[in-house]
């Protein structure tokens, strides 16, 4: 984990965004959403990677606001046209069987395995993490892992 812990001084074009900010993207124009996820939507670099479970984990917050009435399927249609067109890159990792490295950072570090794959990713392609989950913030910098800095961009 070495080479993961030099990145903090050093800017990727590479970024691992997780499903925490793309889905505070969708209050963008509102005071609702944290000025962080938006400051990191207007800097994506041109390579934008996902765990393979990113889909699943937005469909889920997108169809679970629909079934609450808080978001139309016009609207949810708009989002996923908008996410299609930054051009998010999913890494091929296979999920199954459990990646033994996900495994270890979930149980080190007291994360889910969903969030443990945004941090295994990010290490594994040495790159920064854009998160608003406080947890995962806390296990990146022990894993020697930068938050994204939009201003560095």
């Amino acid at each position: 984990m070495k080479a993961a812990r030099d990145l903090g001084a050093q800017y990727h074009p590479c970024l691992v965004i997780d499903a925490s900010v793309a889905l505070e993207w969708l209050e963008a124009g509102t005071q609702a959403a944290p000025a962080y996820a938006l400051r990191v939507m207007r800097a994506l670099p041109s390579q934008t990677v996902v765990p393979s479970i990113f889909g699943l984990e937005v469909t889920n917050a997108i169809v679970r606001r629909e079934r609450k009435g808080v978001l139309g399927t016009e609207d949810a249609a708009a989002f996923f046209l908008l996410l299609g067109e930054i051009g998010i890159e999913c890494d091929e990792l296979p999920m199954w069987p459990p990646p033994p490295a996900i495994v270890d950072l979930s149980r080190r570090h007291g994360l889910t395995p969903y969030d443990a794959s945004y941090l295994e990713l990010a290490i594994r392609r040495r790159a920064p993490l854009a998160t608003l989950d406080e947890a995962l913030l806390r296990a990146a910098a022990l894993e020697g892992v930068a938050r994204f800095d939009p201003a560095g961009a």
